[in-house]
């Protein structure tokens, strides 16, 4: 998490704030922007993870076995979900150059699928058998060289989560600030500006799921703009899942969250630093 201390400014927005469509709305209850820095990844953390998968390889391997361990359940696990995410390619109309139509073509290809599971099973007994007298040799080789790879996708989504040395992302922190979790406060020393107090925006019983679901929803947004390029139109897009989903959980007495309205939390790029930040600001009804 990146960005300067700037410190908790005490008392609460007082203006009328207005909504989207410009009618005037309760007065600001807080305000919060956080930058979501990129962050490098922690040379002990591609440590930890090469680790942890070259040391737990053979209970790896153990562990495949006893989840699919013959035909039947690898058409369950396995089979199935590849036919179920191909068929949703397909366009209803479509007919092959065999004149085959969308039913049959997924049929023909459960059929390929579910008979995959001999050769699923020996690739993956080849990767974990003993080369050399060392156990799950191939497999092991596999993550040493798989380790640049990991850190440079953790990269991407460690300056929205951040991490217990560091300091917590803003993915982490706002679902905190939302539901008024009173935690949130010592973890806020980066935020760029605090103005108010946190409070319980979700209707009553629902502050669990809104906490709980916000976190990802935040980091899959975050990382689908990043890997955008920033372009405003997926910064755009990304707002309205966000806003659409606390809209959904709300309580009724702040003014409905949507990008750019009297309540929001949207994903933004500062023009002029060239920062990415989360904003958050809350307003009554």
């Amino acid at each position: 998490m990146v960005g300067c201390n700037s410190g908790i400014i005490p008392g609460h927005g007082e203006g009328i704030t207005r909504g989207k469509e410009g009618r005037k709305m309760g007065k600001r209850v807080n305000y919060l922007k956080i930058i979501a820095g990129d962050q490098s990844v922690a040379e002990w953390s591609s440590n930890q993870w090469q680790d942890g998968m070259i040391n737990n390889a053979v209970r790896i391997n153990l562990k495949r076995k006893k989840k699919i361990p013959d035909q039947p359940r690898y058409e369950e696990k396995i089979a199935e979900a590849s036919v179920n995410v191909y068929k949703n390619f397909i366009d209803p109309n479509f007919v092959s150059r065999a004149g085959l139509k969308k039913k049959n073509i997924v049929v023909k290809h459960a059929r390929k699928i579910s008979a995959g599971y001999e050769k699923y099973n020996q690739n993956l007994d080849r990767k974990f058998e003993t080369v050399d007298g060392i156990e799950a040799k191939r497999f092991k080789d596999d993550v040493l060289a798989g380790v640049e790879r990991y850190a440079r996708n953790a990269r991407i989504t460690a300056g929205l989560t951040g991490d217990k040395v560091r300091g917590y992302g803003a993915a982490a922190l706002v679902p905190f600030w939302l539901v008024a979790d009173a935690r949130v406060i010592k973890f806020l020393q980066h935020a760029e500006k605090i103005d108010g107090p946190a409070v319980n925006v979700a209707q009553a019983g629902l502050a669990g799921s809104l906490k709980a679901g916000l976190e990802p929803l935040l980091v899959k947004t975050g990382v689908t703009i990043k890997r955008g390029d920033y372009i405003q139109d997926v910064i755009d897009e990304q707002n309205e899942i966000i806003n659409k989903f606390l809209a959904g959980l709300q309580d009724a007495k702040y003014a409905p969250f949507q990008p750019g309205g009297a309540s929001h939390c949207d994903w933004g790029m500062d023009q002029k630093s060239g920062a990415f930040y989360l904003e958050v600001q809350v307003s009554e009804a």
